[in-house]
């Protein structure tokens, strides 16, 4: 199993085949803007998740209308940036992480 993080989202991890996927599940619009944001970072070369697809239109087995999901090959190794900060690191560290994020 995958470790649960912090997320202001219900985030699901599923199995298909020999890959993870991620579903998020976040209102269309944000979806949406975030999915252009991921095939933007990746026509750009920048380490990124792989956006695979925005589904719009969930209902439950009820009837209940669904939040809309964003679906993502999950990045082994992987982990959040806000988890990079939740922890003291030497100064030193820190500014080397820095660099390694400026674009």
């Amino acid at each position: 199993p995958l470790p649960r993080g912090i997320s202001r989202h219900v985030v699901r991890y599923a199995r298909a085949g020999d890959e993870v996927l991620a579903v998020k599940e976040l209102a269309t619009r944000p979806a949406e803007r975030e999915y252009t944001l991921l095939r933007d970072l990746d026509r750009l070369g920048i380490p990124a998740v792989d956006p695979l697809a925005v589904v719009t239109g969930r209902t439950s087995a009820d009837g209940e209308p669904l939040e809309t999901a964003l679906i993502t090959r999950h990045l082994g190794g992987s982990m959040p940036y806000r988890s990079m900060f939740e922890t003291t690191m030497r100064p030193s560290t820190m500014n080397r992480l820095m660099d390694a994020l400026a674009v």
